[in-house]
């Protein structure tokens, strides 16, 4: 009888990301290292710049896609959106990494729009809130300095762009 050797690939995901590796492995109920968050918050952002300088469908997808689940409707983040295109600020936020604070128990403001479905609500993950500066890439206005809520769930992280 030929025995069948299985072989773990854990090992070589340690070898080849071990930042993305470390996270995974630990235990769900464990609240990720002050490094991990700051890489996730920083790629979040960074994605949301690649974004913003493709088009505005395509920072509006990113903004929709990384933004908390179940914490806007699709429809009226989309009906948003479009309104807002006629101003076409395909902005990006740059996080102050300094700043970045764990909240413990945040509930979701009540309102913020007709498709806000998160309101009075607490994430689940970690949240910490960042300020931030926002900036349209087109020039148009003068960047605004910004508190942002993140959430890290599963080993990823998400605004809440409704905000």
């Amino acid at each position: 009888m030929k025995k069948t050797v299985v072989r773990s690939i854990a090992p070589l995901l340690i070898v080849l990301t071990p930042a993305l590796s470390i996270a995974s492995v630990s235990s769900a109920a464990k609240t990720p290292s002050i490094r991990t968050v700051k890489n996730l918050v920083l790629n979040l952002f960074y994605g949301q710049q690649q974004a913003a300088q493709k088009s505005w469908n395509a920072v509006v997808d990113y903004n929709f896609t990384h933004d908390y689940p179940g914490s806007y409707g699709r429809s009226a983040f989309f009906a948003q959106a479009a309104k807002d295109a006629s101003k076409y600020c395909t902005g990006s936020t740059n996080p102050d990494l300094t700043t970045l604070t764990p909240v413990s128990k945040w509930v979701a403001p009540r309102t913020l729009g007709s498709g806000w479905l998160f309101g009075g609500k607490t994430p689940k993950g970690y949240t910490y809130i960042v300020s931030g500066t926002s900036t349209c890439a087109s020039g148009i206005g003068t960047p605004q300095n910004t508190l942002m809520h993140v959430t890290i769930l599963n080993n990823k992280a998400y605004f809440y762009f409704s905000e």
